[in-house]
């Protein structure tokens, strides 16, 4: 019988009641999901997915330390080592010089899941703005770190309005910001 740490499943649950103002029966459903939820097996030739397991273990490691569990949820679920090479092979040879971008690449992944999440469940009618303000709010803390992330954050608020708002040109001045940061790491 497989063993889970129900206090840990009970605190994602709030979580997901306090920052998505989800119902508790809801939240305990997802958070009983996400224990479950086994970590999807990488294909690609031998070599990428030894090297994708690699930045897979370090992604999720860095993304329970920021909190940043949309990503850690992309992580586990993402199949292609093709994937993982491209966007974050930069995470095997992490060091103090581009562990800031990286970490920046992380929460603009997670907040990329995070807003896609709100617009399945809010539907045709869209992410209110009262929501929007609060999904960035909760990207507030990681400003506090020190000055090169304050700026970042700052970065990622104005491309972030992008994302809330589909429109072409939105959409390609995200994925520009992300090209960015990207090259910087």
């Amino acid at each position: 019988m497989k063993k889970y740490n129900l206090s840990k499943i009970m605190k994602r649950a709030w979580v997901l009641v306090k920052r998505f103002k989800e119902t508790i029966s809801s939240a305990l459903k997802k958070a009983w999901r996400e224990a479950k939820m086994k970590m999807a097996v990488i294909k690609g030739t031998e070599k990428q997915v030894k090297w994708a397991n690699d930045i897979r273990e370090k992604g999720i490691e860095i993304c329970k330390e920021y909190e940043f569990s949309f990503a850690e949820r992309r992580f586990k679920i993402e199949e292609s080592a093709k994937w993982f090479i491209e966007e974050f092979k930069k995470l095997t040879y992490m060091n103090d010089k581009n562990k800031y971008d990286i970490i920046t690449y992380l929460m603009m992944l997670n907040l990329e899941e995070e807003v896609k999440e709100e617009k399945e469940k809010a539907g045709e009618k869209g992410i209110q703005l009262k929501r929007e303000r609060e999904i960035l709010r909760g990207y507030d803390k990681y400003a506090k770190i020190n000055d090169e992330m304050e700026k970042e954050v700052y970065r990622l608020y104005r491309a972030a309005s992008c994302l809330f708002f589909e429109n072409e040109e939105g959409l390609k001045e995200w994925h520009d910001a992300k090209r960015i940061t990207k090259e910087l790491m």
